[in-house]
């Protein structure tokens, strides 16, 4: 499924909020063709809610929840960075575009 047809399906979904959308629409103009969001033009990872939330004007908070509403309702496989001590792990996002709807 084309990337734009993932986005057209989450607008459709009465469950995702506004930022949702907007979120899934910001990310998949990052995305290749397998879905894997790359960075943005700053070389700011888009896995991270921060700075998505720059991207959009919304809170960082609020893309934290939307990020976690798309990853359950299976449009997003989303992994968190973290930094712990001298260790540092990126996130990822990649966008499902073969998922199978969630009741």
């Amino acid at each position: 499924m084309p990337l734009v047809d993932v986005v057209l399906d989450a607008a459709a979904d009465t469950r995702i909020p506004s930022t949702g959308i907007n979120s899934l629409a910001l990310l998949a103009q990052y995305a290749d063709a397998n879905g894997i969001v790359g960075p943005d033009e700053e070389g700011r990872s888009l896995a991270d809610p921060r700075n998505v939330a720059a991207h959009l004007g919304a809170g960082a908070s609020t893309v934290t929840r939307a990020f976690g509403m798309l990853e359950q309702l299976g449009y997003i496989r989303w992994t968190r960075s973290w930094k712990s001590g001298p260790h540092n792990r990126p996130g990822s996002v990649q966008i499902i575009q073969s998922r199978s709807v969630a009741a």
